[in-house]
């Protein structure tokens, strides 16, 4: 029966489009100029360009019509895999960022972290046919303008890429050097510090959080496949994924004298700072 599907069914059967539903939270606006104080910011003089702070006290968060799983849909119906990158195994995730008017519209669609240009164009074809409104976000009791982080992941299946590629993703527990961030621990630990934007969030209570991550460090120092093992408020494990995924390369793990795909364990603390006003 498997051989009466037609062959768009089947290609659509065998490319794997992941959306991670983590990520499905409004990000930062990039005009914003401070992180830990943010709440105290002073209000935009005008109101009609106003981005609502990232925060974890959404009132309303902004959503695709029919929910997380209908969005899916829609972009695995309107992916159309470059032909290019297909023919030379080029996979990874594309880390998009737009904007959810007031009206439910997109706007401002834009790569944050790019694979290939390929690839990279094709997930904003994507976002600019993604002509159904949104119902928007809501904050302190009115409609506000989002930014919003969604990654596209394209993915090929193992019949469609070279056995080397196949290799390339098996990972291992067992190594004789471990992957480490370029510079090492306390380089990590500073990276951390400087690019978390919200480790410090209002909350009823002086609290730490910690968030633990696993992603697969890659033979060329690459990252992938990053996954929250325990996380805590939603807002907070994406900025999790957010960092992790702008991380330069790592140096990759060794076992038998050879560069190895290695899949890592990374806990993260959140501080967070309980409402003063309460």
């Amino acid at each position: 029966m498997k051989n009466l599907k037609s062959k768009p069914q089947k290609l659509m059967s065998c490319l794997r489009v992941m959306v991670i539903a983590l990520l499905m939270t409004p990000a930062i606006s990039v005009y914003a100029q401070t992180n830990d104080t943010i709440s105290k910011q002073a209000p935009q003089k005008n109101e009609e360009e106003f981005y609502a702070p990232f925060s974890s006290s959404w009132e309303k968060q902004p959503e695709y019509p029919g929910g997380f799983e209908a969005l899916k849909e829609f972009i695995e119906s309107e992916m159309q895999y470059p032909q290019i990158a297909k023919e030379n195994g080029i996979q990874g995730r594309v880390i998009t960022s737009f904007v959810i008017e007031k009206d439910g519209t997109l706007s401002d669609p834009d790569v944050v972290r790019g694979v290939d240009p390929l690839l990279d164009q094709e997930a904003l074809r994507i976002l600019n046919a993604m002509t159904a409104k949104w119902s928007p976000g809501e904050q302190t009791g009115r409609i506000v303008r989002v930014r919003f982080t969604l990654p596209i992941v394209f993915r090929l299946p193992k019949d469609e890429t070279a056995e080397t590629d196949c290799e390339d993703i098996k990972t291992t527990f067992r190594y004789e050097r471990k992957p480490d961030f370029p510079g090492g621990k306390q380089a990590l630990m500073k990276y951390l510090e400087e690019n978390l934007k919200y480790s410090k969030v209002q909350h009823e209570n002086s609290i730490e959080k910690e968030v633990v991550t696993r992603f697969i460090v890659h033979k060329d120092g690459s990252i992938s496949d990053i996954n929250i093992v325990k996380g805590f408020d939603t807002s907070i494990n994406t900025e999790a994924v957010r960092v992790i995924s702008n991380m330069p390369n790592w140096e990759p793990g060794i076992q038998k004298g050879e560069a190895v795909n290695v899949q890592y364990t990374l806990t993260i603390t959140f501080k967070l700072e309980g409402d003063k006003e309460n």
